[in-house]
């Protein structure tokens, strides 16, 4: 499943925090900024009104909630 999202990120080693939205791993623009705000996911702001987050801290972020979700069941 890892493997699966790693593609759906392509190679590129920035993503925002739309295409996070349109992966479907947040359900809103508030949700992602509300995990850049409390740390849950590292960014970095390049411009005032652009941040990225690189894909490795998305991948990580994906595999840590996706043992907890796991783990809850």
């Amino acid at each position: 499943l890892v493997e699966e999202f790693s593609s759906f990120l392509d190679q590129k080693p920035y993503c925002t925090s739309s295409q996070l939205i349109a992966l479907g791993l947040f359900g809103s623009q508030s949700a992602a900024s509300a995990a850049i705000r409390r740390g849950d996911l590292p960014s970095i702001r390049i411009s005032p009104k652009r941040t990225v987050i690189p894909r490795s801290a998305v991948l990580e972020y994906f595999k840590s909630n996706l043992v907890e979700a796991a783990g809850n069941k």
